[in-house]
């Protein structure tokens, strides 16, 4: 049995939360958070740019991120840091992409 949230979480994510999304493959990706709210269900940044996501998700597509997961990179999966503070994310992946460390 997997366990996706906490047992306290009530079903609902808040602005600012952290989640992870479920891709067509079925795996999660993570390295998003909540940028607003809506009836139709949840718009996302995405941490590594800020971009906000031009369509809604519903709460079926989303789960808790793990506040361990760290940064990583979204083209090799490389873990860059060990820390959840996203606010250097950006830099950190265009670092680890001009040093080579991937295809991107």
């Amino acid at each position: 049995m997997t366990i996706y949230a906490h047992p306290s979480f009530n079903g609902t994510f808040a602005t600012g939360t952290r989640v992870a999304v479920k891709t067509r493959a079925g795996c999660w990706s993570s390295g998003f958070e909540i940028a607003e709210v809506s009836p139709d269900g949840y718009r996302l940044r995405r941490i590594a740019d800020g971009t906000v996501l031009p369509f809604d998700f519903t709460d079926d597509e989303l789960r808790l991120d793990s506040l361990s997961a760290g940064v990583q990179c979204p083209d090799c999966g490389l873990t860059l840091a060990d820390w959840p503070d996203a606010r250097y994310a950006s830099i950190l992946i265009q670092r680890h992409r001009e040093l080579g460390h991937c295809d991107a």
